[in-house]
């Protein structure tokens, strides 16, 4: 019977490297070929791109336009900020005009006013401007209206439209005028405070009172006094325009109203 013989095993190898090779990383390649194509500075995507770039139509201008194009967009960029600051701006002035328009009208009540307007139907109550001026005499105490402002309301035409206005800025200055004599000053600034009103509060400009000071120069109790501060209602034409020249410093008891009649002559007329 025969019998198993034992036999020393060998592995051989017939290679010339004494070492092997380490497996490769293949995920750390894949990788890497990825970096090398998107490195926004010295990828390969990036030399594609600039090998083609600028790109140009066949005038050559397109680069350019593009160029125009992105500074007009820097531009309206920058006027759009201007625009939001300006918004916000606008913003708070309006609410404060809005608070200075609610104490106003809280007060309203507290003084003897007569209306002279329809508010809903915008009717007015006066022929002319001299009607409206003369029925401000006993209405408004805390104003004193000048016998030139009589005389200059009587040279307005009777085909001026805008008579009811002319009242409420009287109405307003008498409003001014009891708002100081209760509080010994005015709450605010002229300005913003006749602006919630509806009426634009002016003053004369250096050119206008040079040229044309002796036009805007009237009698108060025997003394020539220049009226600066005034309103202006419409514009243009002698039937649509005319200013109410007044003082509140000339006296402290009262607000002056030295002319109601057609626009004097200044550096735009």
């Amino acid at each position: 019977m025969a019998r198993p013989i034992s036999a020393p095993f060998a592995r051989r190898s017939f290679s010339r490297l004494e070492t092997p090779l380490e497996a490769p990383h293949l995920i750390d390649i894949q990788r890497r070929s990825f970096e090398d194509l998107t490195d926004t500075k010295t990828g390969m995507l990036r030399e594609t791109i600039n090998d083609v770039s600028p790109i140009e139509d066949y005038t050559g201008n397109l680069e350019e336009q593009n160029r125009q194009l992105r500074a007009e967009r820097d531009g309206l960029q920058v006027e759009l900020e201007r625009k939001e600051q300006e918004i916000e701006r606008l913003s708070y002035d309006l609410e404060a005009a809005q608070r200075n328009l609610r104490d106003l009208s809280s007060r309203l009540p507290q003084l003897p006013l007569e209306s002279t307007q329809d508010q809903a139907s915008g009717e007015l109550s006066f022929d002319t401007v001299s009607d409206a001026v003369q029925h401000a005499l006993p209405a408004f105490p805390d104003l004193l209206i000048l016998d030139s402002a009589l005389d200059s309301s009587e040279k307005v035409p009777v085909t001026y439209r805008f008579v009811g206005r002319v009242y409420e800025a009287l109405r307003c200055l008498q409003l001014a005028a009891n708002e100081r004599n209760q509080n010994g000053r005015f709450k605010s600034g002229l300005k913003e405070y006749f602006k919630p009103l509806g009426f634009e509060y002016k003053r004369l400009s250096d050119t206008t009172k040079n040229s044309w000071g002796d036009e805007y120069t009237f009698l108060c109790e025997d003394v020539p006094v220049l009226f600066e501060e005034h309103f202006t209602i419409g514009v243009k034409s002698a039937n649509t325009c005319i200013s109410i020249h007044f003082s509140t410093r000339q006296r402290q008891d009262k607000i002056v109203v030295a002319y109601v009649g057609r626009h004097l002559r200044n550096t735009q007329s």
